[in-house]
């Protein structure tokens, strides 16, 4: 199994025997982490007696396609969670594809969304497959020898793949992989020091992702609190001409307590309070509340004011309030 702590990379393999029981779910109700030399196991929600308690082998923000071609070839095994579904694909060599609940949904939706453009779905999965392609390439290229392509480039040949299942309409932010895309085009436009496109396509982004749970949910709040904190911190750079819809200095700074307080309730309620990572982030929190005027988050009346923050926020990046982050404390 992987070796990793909260919010950081792979750094290395390990065997457990106890850790090895544990069997995959795309729906986990537990998930594995490293504290120094301690191997720990924290539950995702209630487990009632005997429930089995399962995890996930492949990152559980990867699209339902793309985690069983996964699964298959590098844990050599299909799927079996909970209920049966009646697809098959070329790379399960036409074995009846095996997944739970919430594999069923996507793949239904990934049906849907197949018939609704005319196409079949099997070039939906060869057209998400070439996506990630593309991405590994620019982030290649990035972490190499910076952006080599214009970033006008990037974007086009991003597009040209989308318009393969979408011609008339833009590759749904909420559908993977579009975005893991967005999340790296910020980075791209932050690497140029265009904050505000790069705050943007954060938004889009990090809230595309509908499992707001667990580590990974974690790990996007985190990062989506470096892209905003490009706006309010003082030296402003990267925004030369705003737009009169642009956020103003409170706003700002309500959104990015409001994430700061939901990343600290987050990070407790998943890693726990003795975890390095999780009194980083408490310190990180105490020190913003500094600076921030009353009601803090968490008191009465600080709820309103993120909300309409948000709003403007969301507007001004036009993002559906939808997809909005509702705090919880």
């Amino acid at each position: 199994m992987s070796i990793h702590q909260p919010h950081q990379n792979t750094i290395g393999t390990a065997l457990d025997l106890v850790g090895s029981l544990i069997n995959h779910s795309c729906d986990p109700n537990a998930f594995i982490f490293f504290e120094q030399s301690q191997l720990r196991v924290r539950s995702l929600r209630p487990i009632t007696a005997g429930e089995e308690i399962a995890q996930t082998y492949v990152d559980s923000r990867l699209g339902v396609m793309m985690r069983q071609k996964i699964l298959k070839s590098d844990y050599f095994f299909t799927c079996e969670c909970e209920y049966r579904t009646d697809f098959s694909f070329t790379w399960l060599s036409k074995e009846k594809f095996l997944g739970g609940s919430r594999c069923q949904e996507e793949l239904r939706d990934c049906q849907a969304w197949a018939s609704k453009e005319n196409i079949s779905v099997h070039v939906f999965a060869d057209t998400e497959n070439e996506i990630l392609q593309c991405l590994n390439r620019v982030i290649k290229d990035r972490n190499t020898s910076g952006t080599r392509k214009a970033l006008e480039q990037i974007e086009a040949d991003f597009s040209l793949l989308t318009t393969r299942v979408f011609p008339k309409q833009d590759w749904p932010d909420t559908l993977w992989p579009m975005n893991d895309v967005k999340l790296l085009l910020a980075k791209l436009y932050k690497d140029n020091e265009n904050h505000q496109q790069a705050v943007i396509y954060a938004l889009k982004g990090c809230l595309g992702f509908t499992r707001r749970s667990g580590p990974e949910w974690d790990d996007t709040l985190f990062e989506l609190l470096q892209f905003i904190a490009l706006l309010v911190i003082p030296e402003r750079k990267g925004i030369s001409a705003k737009p009169s819809s642009f956020p103003g200095d409170q706003q700002l700074w309500d959104f990015f307590h409001g994430l700061l307080h939901q990343l600290l309730l987050q990070s407790e309620k998943t890693f726990g309070l003795d975890t390095a990572y999780t009194k980083a982030i408490i310190t990180w929190h105490a020190n913003a509340e500094r600076s921030a005027g009353r009601p803090l988050p968490g008191e009465t009346g600080f709820s309103k004011r993120f909300d309409k923050a948000q709003s403007v926020i969301l507007s001004w990046a036009e993002i559906d309030m939808s997809r909005k982050i509702v705090l919880t404390g």
